[in-house]
């Protein structure tokens, strides 16, 4: 066939089948571009579990109260022996860890998003029976949310 100013045209059926193809094209790139959050290549790997590590710590520490926040959507585990009890806080998940700390890891938790800022805080810290059960400054502790 040929348009009235000489150029040639396809059949109707010729331009059905390439109209199909073009949208199948458009379609097959749908899924690809749904799950594409911008980045190439593909998503990091789970980073596992987050720990919960003292980094200093007094000698004869009996037990911390600690306050950790961040999207902690799953169960916090202690590392270890310690004994541990939980509860919401007022801005994180309050989490007592009975036992001798010392430095290394006391806690774990599942990481809800890989991307997500978590932070631990010491509100209260108490000596074992060697120190008598004392209050301890929270000033002499240092602890952190490692991935």
């Amino acid at each position: 066939m040929k348009a009235s100013d000489g150029r040639a045209t396809a059949s109707p059926r010729a331009r059905l089948r390439i109209h199909l193809l073009r949208t199948l094209a458009a379609l097959a790139t749908l899924p690809a571009l749904a799950c594409s959050d911008g980045s190439t290549g593909p998503p990091p790997a789970d980073p596992g579990p987050l720990r919960v590590v003292v980094a200093r710590a007094p000698a004869a520490t009996g037990g911390v109260l600690l306050e950790i926040t961040g999207s902690v959507t799953g169960p916090v585990t202690p590392v270890g022996t310690f004994r541990i009890w939980q509860q919401p806080g007022s801005a994180g998940l309050e989490v007592l860890v009975k036992g001798s700390v010392g430095t290394g890891p006391i806690l774990q938790f599942p990481a809800a998003d890989r991307n997500g800022v978590y932070s631990v805080r010491v509100l209260d810290a108490a000596a074992g029976a060697p120190g008598g059960y004392a209050r301890q400054p929270t000033s002499e502790y240092d602890v952190t949310v490692q991935r």
